[in-house]
């Protein structure tokens, strides 16, 4: 398995980018970060890598425009209908569109919205041959699960983090990545 674009969506501080980076070297990585400081450090922690990795500061969400959020802690930043920050929100389609017409793998820790998300994938989903998702609750892993599947994607839970689905769509041919 070797991605040529990967969206990173929920970037943190960067260090993921900078992982893929490193296993990937001629990927295009395209990230997403809600919280403003760790965009920040994420724009600095990613600066060396050059024009193909970028972070975008803002929310993954379903459709283009703004949305509120919220959350204690900066590492768990949520998408809130009452929350008291407010931030750009790109759609997945307008993200995935910024690397091309189909991608190779998407990495989802979005703490809740991807419920939301994976509901809306009808069609964008076609566009994504990998993806890892981390789940929280209310969402569980057997409901992400099941709705991946239900979209013709081959699904397993990874074993190295037991709130993890990762899912291949069903015309690739490669081993599921770990």
């Amino acid at each position: 398995f070797h991605p040529s674009s990967i969206l990173d969506l929920g970037s943190n501080i960067g260090t993921t980018i900078i992982h893929y980076a490193g296993l990937y070297p001629r990927a295009r990585i395209l990230g997403v970060e809600l919280d403003e400081g760790n965009f920040l450090l994420a724009q600095r922690n990613i600066a060396s890598l050059g024009d193909r990795c970028t972070v975008l500061h803002g929310a993954a969400w379903w459709e283009d425009g703004e949305v509120t959020y919220g959350g204690d802690q900066e590492w768990g930043r949520r998408v809130q209908a009452n929350g008291i920050r407010k931030a750009q929100a790109y759609s997945i389609p307008k993200l995935l569109d910024q690397l091309g017409p189909t991608v190779d793998f998407v990495k989802m820790d979005i703490e809740g919205a991807e419920a939301e998300i994976l509901a809306r994938g009808q069609t964008w989903l076609r566009r994504v041959r990998c993806l890892k998702v981390e789940v929280h609750q209310p969402y569980s892993v057997d409901c992400c699960v099941a709705d991946l599947q239900r979209m013709g994607f081959r699904c397993r839970r990874d074993d190295k983090h037991w709130a993890c689905v990762i899912a291949l769509a069903p015309a690739e041919r490669q081993t599921m990545p770990r």
